[in-house]
């Protein structure tokens, strides 16, 4: 068994070289001598045949500077004659005593210890009496290395000796040296006790303990090997053994699990060939470590973490061992935790644009209100042929867009509660028509397929109007220099793919000609603020308003384009076993009427233009700008007011409030709500839409006139 290197080498050993060449030879005494030096040990070389200057050569040659370290007595050598046979004779005791004197001095001097290495050629020159080397042996054990920290190392060229002596050479030393390692000798036997009488039954009572010991020696090393196949076997990640070019030689049974590859294929298999792609690489000290994605053998891509050291750092040829462990679901879970988190994030975000959103989106309600009713008014009282008539009509457009604007960013950050109808997606795309072309202009041509069979679908229908209007917008942009524009209706049954529920869709198709958008504009066409526009032409909000409205409705939304062919968006809505309801309508004759109107809000402009709206539309309009003074007014006027319309955030009291009080005094009284507020807040004052009537700011006049009109109606058939 090995028990140590040269430079691990510990004090008090005994130990005979045994070599058979000048390569073995040098091979360990000069590593034998630069450990010692190195360790801090005072070296004795006892020299024979080899002089000197030899040795010094071959010291010299690793880099010691010998002149120096003999002057400071680290090293120094000495004649075998002068120890071992100073009157012609060898007295094995004197040469004890000089050892014995050296480590004694070496200590004193500061010195760790002694390390003695000597050439025993002497003994073919002297010949002594095995008993009397026997005697040196036993000496140099019980009085020299048993008492002092002393290394002995006797050399021995094996083919110089007799055999038969080598082979009690043998038995006479604790430890051999074999090409640079030192074993324990199974087979020595301490040199005093072959001085006994009885040398031959000691003998084999060692050789009997040494079969039994080796016995038990290979039945461990049998068990051992056993529990670590086991180990190897039993662990969760794969493991084993390939050669520095990464050629498996061996493995455990997870290996074969992770790369489904039966262990007669991997055998002899590269481990690069596995590799698909390299994410990451690592260096801890020996240890590298890569994050790799690996094929199967059934072709599909896994996550791996690789990990690779070498066997012998100073010596690549002997391999590597290896480490898999298949991480694929570590990284999935990775890649959700991502995706939560930009969930969480977007969430956030529009959590604080609508905030903002729902802020700004009274005042600004209120200014297009404004700027509406007086464009409208303006339009309708001047003649056609006036010259300013045109900035008006873009006055008033512009402000249509803000309108479109700020309802856009209601939807973005949910703010704008749903109208769910069951509508005919054929008549609700039949009514686009008019507005669809005007948008597109005349050079490109429009083509609308409905199919023949109803498609009722449950939605919001301003909003899939407002969806399917950013669509067609989009391609309108990427059709610059004019195009087709296509529009199709028809059925489809899922089972289950799309991310949908299984079961009969509508689908609408909007394909354009235009330029088409590349892969990474297509993974990102719906985030929110995301355009390809120039800046000032694009918000980025449409096509991701589109995407949550459909996903909103339980649809699902496909994009297919390649650059310079054109785009495809496909639309998948549930189909809705209700019944179909009328669409409400966009546009129509301005309905006049009569009656006496009482207007309250506490904002002058906006209350004035509301009023000039309904006295353009026939009706007697009285004015509050409170609850109280509406209270007061409906005091004095007693029955004659037909409908109050009150906005619902005022200071002091709310218009809901007011419209109790005043119910409670004039029930026949009909009311008409309305705030440029979001509907989450009307909601939050008590206003149901569904229970009450409700006009959200900024209106057009025709929306007026229709819903004055419509309230009144109940009033005359005694409903509400």
């Amino acid at each position: 068994m090995a028990v140590a290197g040269l430079g691990d080498l510990l004090s008090r050993n005994h130990i005979a070289l045994i070599y058979e060449s000048e390569e073995e030879w040098q091979e360990a005494i000069v590593p034998f001598i630069v450990s010692g030096i190195e360790n801090g040990e005072k070296c004795l070389y006892v020299f024979d045949e080899n002089e000197p200057e030899r040795v010094r050569r071959y010291l010299q040659g690793k880099g010691l500077d010998v002149a120096l370290i003999e002057k400071e007595g680290r090293l120094a050598f000495f004649d075998s004659r002068y120890i071992f046979s100073p009157s012609e004779t060898f007295d094995a005791e004197s040469a004890v005593d000089f050892f014995i004197t050296k480590v004694k001095g070496a200590i004193k001097e500061g010195f760790r210890g002694l390390r003695v290495t000597v050439e025993m050629t002497w003994i073919l020159k002297n010949v002594p009496e095995s008993k009397r080397i026997l005697e040196y042996g036993s000496g140099l054990n019980e009085r020299l290395i048993s008492n002092y920290p002393c290394v002995f190392l006797c050399q021995f060229d094996r083919w110089k000796f007799d055999q038969e002596f080598i082979k009690g050479i043998i038995l006479v030393h604790p430890s051999i040296m074999r090409r640079g390692v030192i074993y324990h000798n199974p087979y020595y036997l301490p040199p005093e006790d072959l001085l006994t009488e009885k040398k031959a039954a000691v003998e084999v009572d060692r050789w009997l303990q040494n079969i039994e010991r080796e016995h038990l020696l290979l039945e461990e090393l049998l068990r051992r090997e056993e529990r670590i196949k086991g180990i190897f076997d039993a662990a969760p990640i794969g493991l084993g053994l390939a050669t520095k070019e990464g050629v498996m030689l061996e493995f455990n049974k997870r290996m074969t699990e992770i790369t489904g590859y039966e262990p007669s294929e991997l055998v002899g298999l590269n481990m690069n060939t596995l590799c698909a792609q390299i994410m990451g690489e690592t260096e801890d000290g020996t240890v590298r470590t890569w994050e790799m994605k690996w094929k199967r053998k059934d072709g599909d891509l896994i996550d791996v973490l690789l990990s690779e050291s070498w066997i012998d750092p100073r010596d690549p040829t002997k391999g590597k061992a290896f480490s898999a462990i298949d991480i694929t679901k570590e990284k999935e879970r990775e890649r959700e935790l991502l995706a939560t988190r930009e969930k969480l994030f977007q969430a956030q975000k529009m959590e604080a644009i609508g905030r903002l959103a729902g802020g700004i989106a009274h005042d600004f309600n209120n200014i297009l209100t404004i700027i509406l009713g007086n464009s409208e008014l303006f339009l309708r009282s001047v003649p056609e042929d006036r010259i300013y008539l045109q900035r008006i009509k873009e006055i008033k457009e512009a402000a249509e867009r803000g309108k479109e604007l700020i309802s856009q960013l209601l939807a973005f950050s949910r703010k704008q509660v749903s109208k769910i109808q069951t509508v005919n997606i054929n008549d609700l795309i039949a009514k686009m028509e008019g507005m669809i072309r005007r948008l597109i202009g005349e050079t490109i041509e429009l083509s609308i397929r409905l199919s023949g069979e109803p498609l009722p679908v449950s939605v919001d229908p301003s909003l899939i109007q407002q969806a399917l209007m950013n669509i067609v917008v989009n391609a309108v942009d990427a059709m610059p220099e004019g195009g087709e524009l296509t529009i199709e209706t028809s059925s489809s049954v899922l089972k289950g793919d799309l991310e949908l529920e299984a079961g009969p869709y509508a689908v609408i198709s909007i394909r354009d000609t235009g330029i088409g958008m590349s892969y990474d504009v297509r993974q990102r066409i719906f985030e929110p603020f995301f355009t390809t526009k120039d800046p000032g032409k694009g918000t980025g909000l449409g096509l991701f308003v589109t995407y949550e409205t459909i996903k909103g409705s339980k649809g699902h939304i496909e994009v297919r384009s390649t650059p310079g062919f054109g785009s495809t968006f496909e639309i998948y809505l549930p189909l809705s076993s209700e019944g179909v309801g009328a669409l409400e309508r966009k546009e129509g004759k301005i309905e006049r009427g009569h009656g006496k109107i009482l207007v309250v809000e506490d904002n002058e402009a906006v209350r004035k233009v509301i009023s000039e709206l309904l006295s353009f539309l026939g009706y007697t309009v009285i004015e509050a700008k409170s609850p109280r003074e509406a209270l007061s007014l409906c005091e004095s006027e007693k029955s004659s007011i037909d409908l109050v319309i009150t906005d619902v955030v005022m200071p002091e009291i709310s218009g809901v409030e007011m419209a109790r009080e005043m119910r409670t005094k004039y029930p026949e009284v009909k009311v008409l709500f309305m705030s440029g507020y979001t509907n989450d807040v009307v909601l939050r004052h008590g206003i149901s839409k569904e229970e009450i009537d409700y006009i959200q700011k900024p209106f057009q006049l025709e929306e007026l006139a229709r819903k004055v009109k419509e309230v009144l109606a109940k009033r005359e058939s005694g409903r509400g």
